[in-house]
C-alpha cells in the first residue's frame, strides 16, 4: 500500500519519503516563470519576491509528474490524497489521471477537503497505517473519519490576496483594510471555499474566537491544534501560548506555510486548525 499526497501537506518530496508519503509539489508562477514549490523554490526566496514585489499566481499541479509516481509503485495499492477540492485543482486533476491510468483499479483518490496541517497529519497516520499492513478499507475509514472531524480557520494580513484569489469580495477587502479589521476565514460546509466567519478589531479577540470554536471538539476528544504561519510567528507563538494554557489536553505544532498556500492567503496570515488525533 502506497500513501501518496501534494505539498499542501507542508511535506517536500524528501521529507514526505521519510514518513513513506510520495508527494507531488504544488507549483506557483511569478512573472513569467513556474516553480515547483519547496523543490524549486523555498518559501525565504518566494518571501523575498513578494517583498520585493512580485505577484505570485497558482499554477496547475504536474499531472505527469503524478502519474509517474503513481507508476513508480505498479505492485501497489495507492491511496491518494490531494488538497481540498475547490481550494485547488489537485483533486481534479487527480481524478483525471486515475483515469487514464492502466491500473485505475488499484488506485483511490480521496477528498481531503482540507489542506496544511490536518492535511499533513492525516496523511503520515495514513502511512502509518499502511506500514503496519492494515487492510485497505481500515486505512480508507480512518482517513473519512479524520476528515469529518476537522476545523480550520485563516487570519489574513494582507488582504488584496484574498481579493485577488476571490476569496474576499473588492468592497470588503478596502473596508476591513481602512478600517484595520480582522477577517476570521473558514472553509466552507462542504469545504471547496473560504468564507468570512467572523470580522474583529484585535488578534486578541481573534484568538477569543478560535478558542471558542475549538473548545467542544476539544472537550470530546484527543485533538491536534496545528498553527501554520507566512512570516509571522509571533503571531502564530500567541495563539499556540494561549490556547495550551486553556487546552492542556491537545497537542499543538507551529508550521511555515508553503509558497502555494501563501499566494492564496498572502505573507503574514495565519492559519489555525484542529484535527481529531
Amino acid at each position: 500500500m502506497k500513501i501518496t499526497a501534494d505539498s499542501s501537506t507542508l511535506y517536500n518530496v524528501a521529507e514526505g519519503a521519510e514518513v513513506g508519503v510520495g508527494i507531488v509539489p504544488l507549483s506557483i508562477t511569478i512573472g513569467h516563470e513556474n516553480y515547483r514549490e519547496f523543490e524549486e523554490i523555498s518559501r525565504r526566496e518566494f518571501l523575498k519576491r513578494i517583498y520585493e514585489g512580485a505577484i505570485p499566481k497558482s499554477s496547475l499541479p504536474s499531472p505527469g509528474e503524478l502519474l509517474d509516481m503513481w507508476d513508480a509503485h505498479p505492485d501497489e495499492d495507492i491511496i491518494h490524497i490531494p488538497m481540498a477540492d475547490g481550494l485547488s485543482s489537485s483533486y481534479k486533476t487527480a481524478m483525471g489521471m486515475k483515469a487514464t491510468s492502466p491500473h485505475s483499479e488499484r488506485i483511490t483518490v480521496i477528498n481531503s477537503k482540507t489542506l496544511c496541517g490536518p492535511h499533513r497529519y492525516i496523511v503520515k497516520k495514513a502511512a502509518e497505517m499502511a506500514a503496519q499492513g492494515l487492510d485497505r478499507q481500515v486505512i480508507l475509514d480512518a482517513i473519512h473519519h479524520k476528515i469529518a472531524n476537522t476545523i480550520s480557520f485563516l487570519i489574513p494580513s494582507d488582504f488584496d490576496y484574498l481579493r485577488r484569489g476571490g476569496r474576499l469580495n473588492p468592497l470588503k477587502a478596502r473596508f476591513a483594510s481602512v478600517l484595520r479589521l480582522i477577517p476570521i476565514m473558514t472553509q466552507s460546509a462542504d469545504g471547496t471555499q473560504l468564507e468570512t466567519f467572523a470580522t474583529c478589531r484585535k488578534f486578541s479577540d481573534a484568538i477569543e474566537i478560535l478558542k471558542n470554536q475549538f473548545a467542544d471538539a476539544v472537550s470530546k476528544a484527543e485533538c491536534l491544534i496545528s498553527v501554520s504561519h507566512a512570516d509571522n510567528l509571533k503571531r502564530a507563538q500567541a495563539v499556540v501560548d494561549t490556547l495550551s494554557a486553556v487546552f492542556p489536553s491537545a497537542t499543538f505544532e507551529i508550521l511555515e506555510l508553503g509558497p502555494a498556500f501563501i499566494t492564496q492567503g498572502g505573507p503574514g496570515c495565519v492559519a489555525a486548525q484542529l484535527v481529531l488525533m
